[in-house]
């Protein structure tokens, strides 16, 4: 959410930023996380680890749209 609210302010900084730091490591992060979750049961919605992920889901389309990303970045994600 702060992200998104900066990325409406501070759009072309904050589009370098996140397309060259921000961007591989959430999809670094979900992809570790991927098989641990694809593996795991109803008790797994209660932990940590898939409200941060659930978080990240929910926010990283907004994100995008209002720093509008370009077609690279966007492939990426």
């Amino acid at each position: 959410r702060v992200l998104c609210t900066l990325g409406e302010t501070c759009g072309d900084f904050l589009r370098r930023r996140v397309s060259k730091e921000v961007l591989p490591r959430l999809g670094s992060s979900l992809g570790r996380q991927a098989p641990v979750s694809a593996k795991a049961g109803p008790v797994y919605t209660h932990t940590l680890a898939y409200k941060l992920q659930l978080a990240v889901l929910q926010g990283l389309g907004s994100l995008c749209q209002r720093l509008d990303l370009g077609e690279a970045d966007l492939d990426a994600v």
